[in-house]
């Protein structure tokens, strides 16, 4: 019965979609263009703007950055007017507005004569620091290392990387973790077996001490991105292992969480086939489109003895 029912899928699949489609037409709303409005700083950086505007999708129109805006950051009745900076050929062009201070709530405005003002308000978070980090094991494919920190009773977002260095070189590496909060769909850049960064939030663990077990995966590759070992004296080789780990905010967290399902989602081959339900990237730009958000980093260097 099975192979019957294969059969008659294969002969509908091949031979009968050209008699079973059907042709729909579809009155799409006119689209209104708005301004798209990017900003995900570090704390100890200059506050980079990048503005530019939305396009319809059925649009042929060149995307391109603004250079043209009013751009203003605004926190405890002070009003930071952004400076405009023309980069490389390479690079957008952007603006530049003072740092952020933790604790603090900013509120971003952009403005242009063609379209509707947009806004952005947030709080940054306050860092949350790494306590009683210890090396367990050493092997020549792997480092075992355990930190944790106290995590704040307000709701928290993080965002964790590994770093070694060789040669006086920093390079990123993998890791393994079995940590329940860590979820899959917080792997960035995610091989088959690990992850080299990770978005997570405190929900197991809220307002309490937190241990993490972290597995480091060392593995011979040539690759830029992927840490590269001298087989002939690899335990000399690594001398620190810095943990980069960043507080960031809700917005920063469910932007990149959404963008990186969406790419899933866009890459995976079955999805053309079978067809997958669409992800909307989030936004938190009132009359517009974008993100603004912000990571508090606090990193911590390991030194590695053999």
């Amino acid at each position: 019965m099975k192979k019957n029912f294969l059969k008659l899928f294969i002969v509908f699949t091949f031979f009968g979609c050209e008699e079973m489609s059907t042709v729909i037409d579809i009155d799409l709303p006119e689209h209104n263009p708005l301004l798209v409005v990017n900003s995900v700083p570090e704390i100890k950086d200059y506050v980079r703007v990048y503005i530019s505007h939305s396009l319809d999708p059925l649009s042929n129109t060149q995307y391109k950055f603004l250079d043209d805006a009013t751009v203003l950051l605004k926190y405890d009745n002070i009003i930071d007017t952004a400076l405009f900076v023309q980069s490389s050929f390479e690079e957008p062009c952007y603006y530049n507005v003072p740092n952020l201070i933790e604790g603090k709530t900013y509120t971003l405005e952009a403005y242009h004569y063609d379209y509707p003002n947009a806004n952005s308000t947030i709080s940054v978070p306050f860092g949350v620091a790494i306590e009683n980090v210890q090396v367990d094991s050493l092997y020549e494919d792997r480092i075992l290392l355990n930190f944790s920190i106290i995590d704040p009773i307000e709701e928290n977002y993080y965002y964790l990387r590994f770093t070694i260095k060789q040669n006086g070189k920093w390079k990123t590496t993998a890791f393994e973790s079995s940590d329940p909060s860590f979820d899959d769909r917080g792997l960035i850049d995610d091989g088959q077996i690990s992850g080299r960064k990770i978005l997570f939030n405190d929900q197991l663990f809220n307002n309490s001490k937190k241990s993490f077990d972290i597995n480091l995966i060392i593995k011979n590759n040539d690759s830029d991105d992927q840490f590269s070992l001298d087989n002939d004296n690899i335990n000399l080789s690594i001398d620190s292992v810095k943990i980069h780990f960043f507080t960031i905010s809700e917005s920063y967290y469910k932007y990149h969480l959404s963008r990186k399902i969406q790419d899933r989602n866009e890459n995976n081959p079955l999805n053309n086939l079978l067809g997958t339900e669409p992800v909307v990237v989030y936004n938190n730009i009132n009359n517009g489109y974008g993100v603004f958000g912000v990571r508090v980093k606090k990193d911590t260097v390991i030194p590695i003895n053999y």
